[in-house]
């Protein structure tokens, strides 16, 4: 597949981009824990991404549905052009995530290489399962 045109980033890193900005806005606002937020992602959206495309399940649902939805969501959403608040306070206080032993999540008691295999592990399967 290729580019109709050249744009800032990634096609990849822009959605994953979007999802993290709405994501670190929801729990800026408390209304869920970073482990909260990411167990969601990953049993709902993540799954669901892994069999279908965004907009092939805009389809599937129905346009007029989906219309309807993003009607009272779309203004919520965040739409900040500039780094989170809460972003910003963890470079800050140099939390800079699993490098630092400290982020969303404290890292300093993982085997972070053990960690990164089996998310690798993890990736490669469900790739086998959805080709």
């Amino acid at each position: 597949m290729l580019l109709k045109r050249e744009i800032e980033g990634f096609v990849a890193n822009r959605l994953q981009s979007a999802l993290a900005r709405e994501a670190m806005s929801l729990v800026e606002k408390g209304i869920v824990t970073a482990e909260e937020l990411d167990f969601i992602a990953k049993m709902s959206l993540g799954v669901r991404l892994a069999n279908t495309g965004p907009l092939e399940q805009r389809d599937i649902n129905g346009l007029d549905t989906h219309y309807a939805i993003v009607n009272y969501v779309y203004p919520t959403l965040e739409n900040s052009t500039k780094p989170l608040t809460i972003h910003h306070a963890k470079i800050g206080a140099n939390q800079f995530g699993m490098k630092s032993n400290q982020g969303f999540y404290d890292w300093s008691s993982i085997d972070k290489q053990q960690y990164l295999a089996q998310k690798e592990k993890t990736l490669i399967d469900i790739i086998k399962i959805v080709q």
